[in-house]
């Protein structure tokens, strides 16, 4: 079901850029279950960054908290505990609650 739901959240990227923030951190959140973590942190980082960059549909607080929670899951995989420390600092600045920063106890 992984290769579907990318399908679609690549026709979503092509056919309704104003929402390509949003299917961005969708496509990443799936990509990252599915064990492509590279991918995963491309797409958490473009969602992020096509935020600032297309009107359209905004990430919220929390979407925001769970792109950079998917870049710091696969950071601290790949032993980068700095830089994935200051992405939990966005993630606990953005969403207190949520369930990644449970990692840092």
């Amino acid at each position: 079901q992984f290769d579907e739901a990318i399908r679609l959240y690549d026709q979503l990227i092509d056919n309704h850029p104003l929402w390509g923030s949003w299917a961005r951190l969708g496509k990443a959140k799936v990509l990252i279950d599915s064990g492509a973590e590279m991918e995963a942190l491309e797409e958490a980082e473009a969602a992020l960054s096509n935020k600032k960059m297309v009107a359209g549909v905004y990430l919220t607080r929390e979407n925001e908290a769970d792109a950079h929670a998917v870049i710091a899951l696969v950071l601290m995989n790949k032993g980068m505990s700095a830089q994935m420390s200051d992405h939990l600092r966005q993630v606990r600045r953005l969403n207190p609650e949520h369930e990644v920063l449970r990692l840092q106890n």
